[in-house]
Formats: C-alpha cells, structure tokens, sequence
C-alpha cells in the first residue's frame, strides 16, 4: 500500500467516519463504533472521485445512455482479463443498481417458477429474505467447518436438488466466512448443479417440441390457410397468412380482435407483411385456447 494512502487511512478518526453519516456510523448512535455494514472506511480511488466530480460538473443526472452502458461493459469485461485473467465477452455484462435487484432478477429469470432456492449457510443477510419476497421456499444447507475452515456440503446439496431445488446462490468471496474457493471446488460444485438444471432443460426442450407440433395441428384445424413451418429451434412461429383475405394487418387484427399480444410482420423489415410471430413457450392448453381467439379474430368479416 502506498504509504500517502496508507497514511490518509490511518489518519481517519472515528468523529471523521461518523460524521459522514453513513448508516454503518450512524447506528451506533453517539460515541459508537461501526463494524457490522459491509462497506470500507477507506474513501473512494481518486480516479472514481475524479470521474463522479466530471459527471457531475456536467450535470450528468439521467439515465445511463447505450454508449456510456457499453463503455462500462467493456471496463468491466477488461477489469476481469486484467485481474483475474478472465475471458468474458463484454456483451455479456449488464448494470445493476445493486447485488440485491442482481439476485432477484437471477431467480425470477433463471429458475422454475415457484420453485425453491437452495441457500449455503450461514449467508449474507438479505439472501435470506429475497427469495421469500418473491415467494420462493428456501433450502437452507449448513456449510461444513473444519477448526474455522469451511467447505460446501456437496452431498447435502445434491440431496436438495433431488427436494426440488432448482438454483443456487453462490458467493465468492464467501460473505460472511471470507472463504475464496478453489477451481477445484468451483468445479465439483458445478457438477452437482449440471446433474440437476441439465434434467429440467431436457423437460422443457421436450415439451416445446410437443408444443410446435401441436401447434401444426391447431393450425390446420381452426386456421388451414395459413402457412407454418414448425422451427428447427426457439420457441417462436413465423404464420405467413398473406393468403388470407384479410381487412388489415394480421397481427394488429390478432391484438385488437383477439386481445393477445403478437409481433406483427411489419417490425421485421421487408418481407415482414402478411405474417406475425407467436411465441409458443406457454402451457399448452392456453396456447390452444391462443389459436382458437386467433382463428374467431382472423376468420371474423
């Protein structure tokens, strides 16, 4: 550590800290000491003081535009080669406001829905109550510890996979036992989540190819003119209805008479017109209920 830095830290008094008045300072009250948020008490880099004191001499208050989004993405994916000697495609990299709103939209787009979320414990606290708040079960796996050294419980893991557990939180660094883990435990655990997120994929795949040919038979039943292929992958169908003696746009007679919500040929350039796009990644007894308000819409007068 620089000793100008190492000086400017050891130069902070308590009065110092709490008279800035962070939460960690201040609830201690009068006199107190603060030691339970997690936050330092060394100040900020003088290159992120620099950059806050620009922005906001320019006034720089609205929201993050794609160009300055971008630009943190590539520091950060640069950041990551630098340090830790990661590869990651820096398009691959999205803000967040805080690791908080990151856990809630990784649980709400990444597991089952209404499905549990396995937790090592002990963990930081809001890991704790976020999944609550989203209505999710909790599986709590104690962390096994050695004289002070603790490790993952992968067998109790694998065994909470099996109850129905379908993503797990995993800190690194370990807040709060400070643990970094190794390659090789990263790797171990990576296999016990591969033997359970791999059987849902299979599941879901399985289903959507029911649901492309259920959707080829709904079509010839309620709406023969129109042409479909079923996909060689995704979840989405092209119905080219151009041989339909329709009085506008199908997919804007779809929204308007059907009340369901369709991308319309339109927004996919030349060629577009004629056609919408359905996404079929839906319980299949709606997306039959789906095709018959969509042949009531586009076989009405």
């Amino acid at each position: 550590m620089p000793g100008s830095l190492r000086q400017a830290i050891d130069g902070t008094t308590p009065a110092v800290l709490r008279a800035r008045g962070s939460v960690k300072w201040a609830a201690p009250g009068p006199g107190g000491f603060g030691a339970g948020v997690a936050e330092m008490d060394f100040g900020a880099a003088p290159a992120i003081l620099d950059a806050l004191a620009r922005l906001s001499a320019d006034a720089a208050f609205g929201y993050l535009p794609p160009v300055l989004a971008q630009e943190l993405s590539e520091a950060c994916a640069e950041f990551a080669r630098r340090r830790y000697g990661w590869q990651v495609d820096p398009a691959l990299i999205h803000h967040v406001p805080d690791v908080i709103k990151a856990l809630e939209l990784a649980i709400t787009r990444f597991s089952r829905p209404g499905s549990p979320v396995i937790l090592p414990t002990p963990a930081y606290m809001p890991f704790l109550s976020v999944p609550g708040v989203l209505g999710r079960e909790i599986i709590q796996v104690p962390m096994r510890g050695d004289d002070g050294f603790f490790t993952l419980d992968l067998d109790r893991i694998d065994a909470a996979f099996r109850r129905g557990g379908h993503l797990l939180i995993f800190c690194n660094p370990y807040n709060p036992l400070g643990r970094v883990f190794t390659r090789a435990e990263m790797a171990a655990l990576t296999e016990v989540v591969d033997r359970h997120g791999e059987a849902w994929l299979d599941e879901v795949v399985g289903y959507l190819d029911e649901s492309r040919r259920l959707l080829a038979g709904l079509l010839r039943r309620h709406l023969p003119g129109i042409r479909y292929r079923p996909p060689d992958g995704t979840y989405l169908a092209w119905l080219d209805c151009s041989a339909l003696d329709l009085p506008g746009s199908p997919g804007e007679l779809v929204a308007d008479r059907a009340r369901l919500t369709v991308v319309d040929g339109p927004a996919f350039g030349a060629g577009g017109p004629g056609s919408f796009r359905l996404n079929f990644a839906t319980p299949q007894p709606i997306l039959t209920e789906m095709v018959e308000r969509i042949a009531a819409a586009l076989n009405a007068p």
